[in-house]
């Protein structure tokens, strides 16, 4: 019987410290997409797109909200530089990891967002929420890369009106006005 009850007692023990290691893996992996994060927006505020490459595979996958795919980072620098070229700026963002599914070499993060961004039209520059989701992969070299992305507004699609200029809601974010003028948007298509 004593010995039962000491072997039950030593498994419980090794199964609290396994959690305890866990935790403590999660906590650091936490710390480190929060720093990538970081990075990434400082250099998006910075609008140094062309340093973003080095969060991305090169067949990286990204799900813009309100955008077609894109394939690979060259696609995912010309959407950042037509938005840039038409005047769209990130003016401040933050970044939440809110969970992380681990799995071997690959990481879903999943999280939410607050940007504030400013571009023609508005006076003010317009502050936006909402959540996304990253796959990261371990790379040879021990560090992480995107190998696919998306996100979208808690806000929703903005008010448009057919054939004339288009009308913000107080409060949303403005994703149709910084395409590029010779992109259809949903409602045109």
């Amino acid at each position: 019987m004593k010995k039962t009850i000491f072997s039950l007692i030593i498994i419980s023990l090794l199964c609290l410290g396994a959690m305890g290691v866990n935790a403590q893996r999660m906590g650091a992996m936490k710390d480190t997409f929060t720093k990538l994060n970081q990075e990434m927006v400082s250099l998006s505020k910075a609008g140094k797109y062309e340093s973003l490459q080095k969060f991305y595979e090169d067949d990286v996958i990204s799900l813009p909200y309100n955008r077609p795919m894109e394939r690979g980072f060259n696609e995912i620098l010309a959407g950042y530089k037509m938005r840039q070229n038409v005047g769209y700026k990130l003016v401040d963002g933050q970044m939440t990891t809110v969970e992380l599914i681990i799995k071997e070499d690959l990481v879903v993060e999943v999280g939410t967002f607050i940007y504030t961004v400013s571009f023609p039209g508005p006076p003010e520059p317009i502050t936006d929420n909402g959540k996304y989701m990253t796959i990261w992969r371990m790379q040879q070299d021990g560090s992480w890369k995107i190998a696919a992305e998306t996100w979208n507004s808690d806000k929703g699609q903005q008010s448009q009106q057919r054939g004339g200029a288009k009308q913000q809601e107080p409060g949303q974010f403005p994703s149709t006005i910084i395409q590029a003028p010779d992109t259809k948007t949903q409602d045109d298509r």
